[in-house]
């Protein structure tokens, strides 16, 4: 891909997840995967110096949840084809699905949040002129965890001190036609929401003490978020 032959042009960094894709289909996408594909493009068309990068391996032939189907694309793979197709078709994006990843960086494509960060910490530490503006847009239930994996990932690389990171909380509609139960509606969501930063915490996943203080004072990275999005 163009994109990654040229990493050394781009300075900010856009980075989103895969929030699942329509059940039983092999490329289609549910309304919060679309949300956090429109918005990534909205944020990187306003840059010259912007990359897309998009984390998410579910959903694949190979995916090891919900349902493995012949043909079927991942979250990413999905996500970069209705950008091609329905958005902005001139946007430089990168996936952790491209075999240029697995080539450049050796890591498998995400199956979670935490392995969301973890590719792209890879990606910044790869290029750290990243740091210096990194661009997160997500669904607003699950965006404080995927600030806070990230700030986690990039901490262990030594890399957190010099990293700007701006997040763009998405008001998405949930999509009961989700290949993932707890992602067909927003009271199941924040349920899961509830259980998957306890877990992440306990697990050290996140800063513990920053991301505790964050999530009982309910700012939830407000700080660190653009709530013009």
């Amino acid at each position: 891909m163009k994109a990654w032959s040229r990493l050394e042009d781009f300075g900010h960094l856009v980075y989103t997840v895969g929030d699942g894709v329509k059940a039983h289909t092999i490329a289609d996408l549910n309304a919060l995967s679309i949300a956090n594909a429109e918005q990534a493009v909205e944020i990187a068309s306003r840059d010259t110096d912007a990359l897309v990068f998009i984390a998410g391996g579910n959903s694949g032939e190979n995916s090891p949840r919900p349902v493995q189907l012949h043909g079927a694309l991942t979250e990413a793979e999905r996500m970069l084809l209705y950008i091609r197709t329905h958005v902005r078709n001139a946007i430089p994006v990168i996936t952790d699905c491209d075999p240029e990843f697995r080539e450049r960086i050796g890591l498998h494509p995400s199956g979670n949040t935490p392995e969301n960060s973890r590719n792209a910490a890879a990606l910044v530490e790869l290029h750290p002129s990243f740091q210096s503006q990194i661009s997160i847009p997500a669904e607003r239930l699950h965006l404080p965890r995927v600030i806070g994996t990230l700030r986690r990932k990039l901490f262990d690389r030594g890399l957190l001190e010099d990293a700007h990171i701006t997040g763009h909380p998405i008001h998405a509609s949930f999509d009961p036609e989700s290949d993932q139960e707890h992602i067909r509606s927003e009271g199941a969501f924040r349920r899961w929401e509830w259980k998957a930063r306890l877990h992440h915490i306990l697990t050290g996943q996140v800063l513990r003490k920053e991301f505790l203080s964050e999530w009982l004072s309910g700012r939830n990275y407000r700080q660190l978020m653009d709530t013009s999005s």
